[in-house]
């Protein structure tokens, strides 16, 4: 068991409008913490992605989301972004969750966050995500992140996906 080393690794690529936008995406899960059955996960994910469309009419992004989903029993307790915030110009946002374990073991991501908003897209007892919403500049990249603390019981299995 590591706080820095990853337990796991899921990334995907992404297509849509006849392959004029594409994204890549990955989140990163560590196991921070495990008392027999009973584990703590953070992780963070990221997905950018942009429009190659160089048209008179370009096709551009509106928004870019992700979340991660966890199985049956497993129980979110902490994430981030917890609401939406205004970006009025493009700065480096980070965000950032805790593990909530003694001791407790935070975990944090940045991107480069350009107008108008980054804010949580979905949240439930076993899902959170983000999603960036704005108009995309020329083909500049755009960005949703975000960091989740899970508690996974013994109850539950170990599955995880995301979208």
């Amino acid at each position: 068991m590591s706080t820095t080393t990853p337990y796991a690794t899921e990334c995907y690529n992404a297509s849509a409008a006849s392959g004029k936008i594409s994204g890549y995406g990955c989140t990163t899960y560590y196991l921070v913490a495990a008392n027999g059955g009973d584990w703590w996960f953070n992780d963070k994910f990221k997905f950018s992605a942009h429009s190659t469309d160089t048209s008179l009419f370009p096709v551009r992004l509106k928004q870019v989301a992700w979340k991660v989903s966890w199985g049956t029993n497993n129980v979110v307790y902490d994430w981030d972004p917890a609401t939406t915030q205004s970006v009025g110009s493009c700065l480096t946002l980070t965000e950032s969750a805790s593990s909530g374990t003694v001791p407790a073991i935070g975990i944090s991501i940045s991107a480069p966050i350009c107008p108008n908003s980054l804010g949580l897209w979905t949240l439930s007892s076993r899902v959170s995500g983000a999603i960036w919403k704005g108009a995309e500049h020329d083909t500049g990249y755009d960005a949703a992140i975000g960091v989740q603390s899970v508690h996974n019981p013994p109850t539950a299995g170990v599955s995880y996906w995301s979208n």
